[in-house]
């Protein structure tokens, strides 16, 4: 007689876990009876399991063995999940969210392979904690986790992660190929009624945050990231709402009703409120500040754009302020400057309240307190001033040691570097000489005394001649370089033109001279003041020639201007004059001759007559 393997199974679920959790035991617990075809335990017996899970048409998807010990009563519990793989996916790669798994048990009660069908397939079927899980509203990590493990994590169909829960927070992560549309990437939406109505969006090309919504002042509504604390305060890192934007630490953590504000940096903006106890209601409105405490003392400022560590730091209500680099204007509490660079105009005074200051350049008007209207470009130009205002200084250094001066314009490296002068003009670029500024500055100027003094000789419309002072070309004359409304006084030699016989060509004398001369006039006149203002003419009498009249005679000597008006160019007069003076000389020599002549006829005569009175 052939001995039947007959046995029962009695099995029940203990636990079903259906979703991933990276790091830790997945699986379910099974818990079973084995009994033989006398309903007698099969007691302290090593048994042999093998477990599959399948689909509707006996696809499997996941096969394992498991060996075990049954106890007194029959009873063996296993973890499917964590058997013996010999077949099919694993374990993780089970489509639960397909809802159509069964299990199907195989038993061989000598713990070989000769497994026994227990039965037909079972389907999974959710347990009730499966079906807590549905409503589960914290998932609390393992206090033996690292740091490195996540307390929740969601892959994508391909196994990559997409999002994960770490112990210090939360990552995100993005295909990095570009995708068409809005597909792909992350977003948060609004609550609306609206098919799409995404307020942050991250692809691979951008990170974009929309907020149109109408929503109060201040920092409600929007998009908000903060710290974890074990506190009930909440350390805020960003915060996003539609009027305005802040990212850091504490940056503009005490806004009350400002609007249209960006704080970038720890504690940027930190106190501003947008109203002020001791003043009437105001808002901190349109203020930029970027950097670490940057525009930290900022109550009611408005029209600000701080950046730079400390920039701004202690301006609580100045207003239309630039300030650009770290610590600049880091103690200024005045209004429409702008300082540019690391430590422009930052005095640590409690009275720095200089305002509409332009500063550019490190250390630039770095001691200003009071001074205003001052234009200071240049690597610690304007250095040490403190009080002093109205004054432009360009160049590295310029105008350094001026602490009060006012009025002065210095231009150059080093330009009135020891000059402690009022309305003043220096353009120089070496600072070894300012002992004697007037003479050892290429130009200096009195603005009092409008005076201007060039050391240096100078070409006007030419390449100037290291030769002579002044060299004068150009103009849209065709005729004159220079213009003299009063005249010229010339010390010295005088005025000389040019007449070298090397620059000239085709020199031929000048035919009767005399008779030309004798037909011009010589007058006495004024000048027609009244009807030519723009010429600036004098009222004395004064005499020369009249150029229309000249001009009929020696044209030569008559230059008309664009205009039409004419001129008469006395010192090329003195050639004709010469020549006149000439040809009247050869005729009295030969009238000399002729008296000679008389005279020796005349003394002829007297001695006839004295011989024929004898």
């Amino acid at each position: 007689m052939k001995t039947k393997r007959i046995f029962n199974l009695f099995a029940f679920f203990i636990l079903l876990i259906s979703f991933s959790i990276n790091g830790y035991t997945q699986g379910f617990s099974y818990q079973a009876v084995l009994r033989n075809a006398e309903g007698v335990s099969l007691a302290d017996k090593t048994v042999a399991i093998k477990i599959t899970l399948e689909n509707a048409s006996q696809v499997a998807y996941y096969t394992e063995t498991h060996s075990t010990q049954t106890n007194e009563q029959g009873v063996f519990s296993i973890v499917i999940g964590t058997g013996t793989i010999i077949g099919g996916n694993l374990f993780e790669n089970i489509p639960w969210a397909n809802g159509d798994v069964s299990l199907k048990v195989e038993v061989d009660p000598d713990g070989g392979t000769n497994y026994t069908l227990m039965g037909s397939a079972t389907k999974l079927q959710a347990v009730p904690y499966a079906l807590y899980a549905e409503n589960v509203k914290e998932v609390n990590s393992l206090a033996t986790a690292t740091d490195t493990d996540p307390i929740f994590v969601v892959r994508n169909k391909a196994g990559q992660i997409v999002f994960a829960v770490y112990q210090s927070g939360v990552r995100m992560y993005v295909d990095n190929l570009a995708v068409k549309g809005a597909k792909g990437g992350f977003a948060v939406g609004g609550l609306t009624s609206k098919a799409s109505s995404d307020y942050f969006l991250i692809t691979p090309d951008s990170a974009r945050v929309r907020l149109n919504d109408p929503l109060t002042k201040g920092a409600k509504g929007g998009f908000a990231v903060g710290g974890l604390t074990s506190k009930g305060a909440v350390n805020s890192y960003l915060q996003l709402t539609p009027k305005n934007y802040f990212i850091g630490q504490d940056a503009g953590k005490s806004i009350f009703n400002g609007e249209y504000n960006i704080f970038i940096g720890y504690q940027a903006g930190m106190n501003t409120t947008g109203y002020h106890d001791d003043m009437e209601p105001t808002d901190g409105d349109n203020n930029i500040f970027l950097g670490y405490r940057a525009g930290f003392s900022n109550t009611v400022g408005e029209k600000n754009i701080y950046m730079g560590a400390f920039s701004g730091e202690m301006n609580e209500s100045g207003s239309s302020n630039t300030f650009l680099g770290a610590e600049s204007g880091q103690y200024n509490t005045g209004y429409g400057n702008t300082l540019i660079g690391a430590q422009t105009g930052n005095a640590s005074q409690s009275n720095n309240t200089g305002y509409k200051n332009t500063f550019i350049g490190h250390w630039s008007g770095t001691n200003n307190t009071t001074g205003n209207g001052n234009v200071f470009i240049g690597r610690e130009c304007g250095s040490y001033n403190t009080a002093g205002y109205n004054n432009v200084y360009i160049g590295h250094l310029a105008g350094h040691d001026n602490s009060s001066g006012y009025g002065n314009v210095f231009i150059g490296p080093f330009a009135g570097w020891y000059s402690n002068q009022n309305n003043t003009l220096i353009i120089h670029n070496n600072g070894d000489s300012q002992a004697n500024i007037p003479v050892n500055s290429l130009i200096y100027g009195d603005f009092s005394a409008k005076s201007l003094r060039f050391n240096a000789t100078v070409g006007i419309g030419t390449s100037n001649s290291t030769t002579y002072g002044l060299t004068v070309n150009g103009g849209s004359s065709a005729s004159y370089s220079a213009y003299f409304y009063k005249g010229a006084y010339a010390a010295g030699n005088g005025f000389v033109s040019a007449s070298d016989k090397r620059w000239k060509t085709n020199i031929s004398p000048i035919e009767n001279a005399l008779e030309k001369v004798n037909k011009l006039r010589g007058v006495t006149y004024f000048w027609d003041a009244e009807n030519n203002p723009d010429k600036k003419f004098d009222n004395k009498k004064h005499v020369g020639v009249i150029a229309q009249e000249v001009e009929a005679i020696i044209p030569e000597l008559v230059i008309t201007d664009e205009d039409g008006f004419k001129g008469v160019n006395y010192p090329q007069f003195s050639a004709v004059l010469i020549e006149a003076i000439k040809e009247q000389q050869k005729k009295i020599e030969v009238l000399e001759e002729k008296v000679k002549e008389l005279d020796a006829l005349k003394a002829e005569l007297e001695t006839i007559k004295a011989m024929l009175k004898k």
